[in-house]
């Protein structure tokens, strides 16, 4: 698995930091390449489903490979704990966007919630989890038939089930909007149910050809992206289920998609939008290239940057200030490389993040 995970927050240390997980062993790298810290938690082995994120504020790493626990890792205190209580394999985790609540989900179909300075934890039969912007909801899939979004309300330790969303299929993607406004989920036949989040309200279905991966919000949540296992992504718009639609009558049946771009492979990472929401970059890969493309929010091609020579892009992400573009590729010998570029596709800095085997990469890159 290879990922690169960008959170921005200006209370991190140093600003600019990596992680790589390779054979149960995390290394801490600055973005000129000069390794700064390498550790090995207890509990990590190599797996087949490695997770190393950092929590939203820059101050945690949490650490998943192999193994029935979590490590979280305290950066700036170099502090190392231990969750255990999973009675499986642990194969991802995510904090919430206040960085309070880390959620461990294994094989089994578990999701625990753990307070992150109280050390305590709640068990939820789900999968698949995401938060609103304040932390203080959680939407998972409920591992029991896979049809049923499940909406937690998360206070402290204490987690409550407040609702259930039904559908008539296996449901294989959902997000919830960055204003908190709005869930949306996708199933197996590609049809997109978009809900009002505060009162469980159906606000739109939206019909998709193929089966959905993934769901993607603009910053500002007025655009919304979906990406198909047919190769291709469809631009919506978002903006008909604000808050000032006071209409009851807001479902529909059929929407037409802003643009449709065809080519993309969505196993190489979601798409991933600039802070201001203004452009998105994609991964476009087929037999004949492999490139970034970036596009404005109105569906226009601004720019493709092909891979560099032997090398493949893999995952890519905006830097904070919107001007750059971090990709990792990897190169013929399948080693992970990250390159950096402006906007204008100048590769502008370059250098080897670890060497095989290699699991997986987080990413904090913030400027002040």
């Amino acid at each position: 698995m290879i990922k690169i995970s960008s959170q921005f927050d200006d209370r991190f240390p140093d600003g600019k930091t990596i992680a790589s997980l390779s054979m149960g062993t995390v290394k801490l790298w600055g973005i000129d390449g000069q390794e700064i810290e390498i550790f090995k938690p207890p509990a990590v082995t190599s797996g087949a489903e490695d997770s190393v994120i950092f929590s939203p504020n820059g101050e945690w790493l949490a650490v998943a490979s192999g193994s029935n626990s979590v490590n979280l890792w305290n950066i700036e205190r170099k502090e190392l704990i231990n969750f255990e209580g999973h009675g499986n394999t642990v194969v991802s985790t995510s904090f919430s966007p206040d960085s309070q609540t880390l959620a461990s989900a294994d094989i089994n179909g578990k999701i625990k919630l753990w307070n992150i300075e109280g050390r305590k934890s709640e068990t939820v039969q789900a999968y698949n989890s995401v938060f609103s912007p304040d932390g203080q909801i959680m939407a998972a899939i409920s591992n029991k038939d896979g049809k049923t979004v499940q909406i937690f309300k998360i206070d402290g330790s204490a987690i409550n089930n407040l609702r259930n969303h039904q559908d008539v299929d296996i449901i294989t993607a959902l997000n919830i909007s960055p204003d908190g406004k709005t869930l949306v989920y996708a199933n197996i036949n590609g049809t997109i149910t978009k809900i009002n989040l505060q009162d469980g309200r159906l606000l739109a279905t939206l019909k998709n050809s193929n089966q959905v991966i993934s769901l993607t919000f603009s910053p500002d949540s007025k655009l919304l992206v979906s990406n198909s296992n047919d190769h291709t992504i469809k631009i919506w718009n978002n903006q008909n289920y604000s808050e000032n639609n006071q209409s009851k009558n807001t479902t529909t049946n059929t929407k037409t998609p802003l643009k449709t771009i065809k080519g993309y492979n969505g196993e190489l990472g979601e798409v991933a939008f600039s802070p201001n929401g203004e452009k998105f970059a994609l991964i476009k890969d087929n037999d004949k290239s492999n490139a970034v493309q970036i596009w404005t929010r109105d569906g226009n091609l601004f720019k493709t940057i092909p891979a560099q020579i032997n090398q493949k892009n893999f995952q890519v992400t905006f830097s904070p200030d919107g001007k750059k573009l971090i990709i990792l590729n990897q190169d013929s010998q399948s080693n992970p490389i990250l390159n950096f570029y402006n906007l204008d596709g100048k590769l502008l800095n370059s250098f080897p993040v670890v060497v095989l085997p290699f699991r997986e990469i987080a990413l904090v890159q913030m400027e002040k």
